[in-house]
């Protein structure tokens, strides 16, 4: 899995352009986790366990899961939570699930009208992610730990999966932190601060915030380490 957009080359600029965004983003802007892979689990409800397969795929925080043997359905991601709801006649069944890395947890509310009918918990793993550029890891496809990797240096790597993990996460591919940072790439590869203010400016009001504590936490928690 290489490393996203080559995000620890930007290390030493993030930290000034931290500021700018701080002042910038827009807290509203939503974040999330790359909720992307192949999910394969178990659901246990009042009528028993159940095993349950599907692929997941993501625009922003919109997301489409296609079940192995069942429907497509869409959802929405905030963070590492993901809420999807399915409705037949008077029946509606709504799940939230929580990723943490390769791992994920799961738990549905099936209602008829406001009465509850059944409630469901599962987990399972993940596998599969594609990278930035598309493709799959070199692992047989498992997602990064905390959803990119900073680091080829294991040291750095290891202290920016330990304390930064959740700011990791909310610049994983198909957030609106990621997509700054593709904009920086594709526009400022000098990191030249005016040139990412000019030509970044949308990708800054959506994405800035989720950067600016990206930065932060790179800077104070692990040295800033690349």
């Amino acid at each position: 899995m290489r490393l996203i957009n080559g995000i620890s080359w930007m290390a030493t600029a993030l930290t000034s352009l931290a500021i700018a965004c701080s002042s910038k983003s827009n807290s509203n802007g939503g974040q999330c986790s790359d909720f992307r892979g192949t999910y394969v689990g178990t659901l246990t409800c009042s009528d028993g366990a159940q095993s349950n397969s599907a692929t997941v795929t993501q625009s922003g925080c919109m997301l489409t899961v296609a079940f192995t043997d069942g429907p497509t359905i869409t959802g929405t991601a905030s963070g590492n939570k993901a809420t999807t709801t399915q409705t037949q006649g008077a029946v509606t069944q709504t799940c939230e699930t929580t990723i943490n890395g390769n791992q994920y947890t799961q738990s549905c509310t099936t209602k008829s009208g406001n009465q509850t009918i059944d409630t469901c918990t599962g987990s399972g793993t993940r596998t599969g992610v594609p990278d930035a550029g598309g493709g799959t890891g070199t692992d047989g496809g498992s997602p990064p730990q905390c959803g990119i990797i900073w680091s080829t240096d294991a040291t750095c790597e290891a202290c920016m999966n330990s304390m930064c993990c959740s700011q990791m996460r909310a610049c994983a591919p198909g957030t609106a932190c990621a997509a700054l940072l593709d904009c920086i790439v594709a526009n400022c590869q000098t990191l030249d601060q005016n040139c990412i203010e000019s030509s970044c400016a949308a990708e800054i009001q959506t994405g800035g915030g989720a950067f600016s504590s990206l930065a932060d936490c790179n800077a104070t928690s692990c040295n800033t380490c690349d």
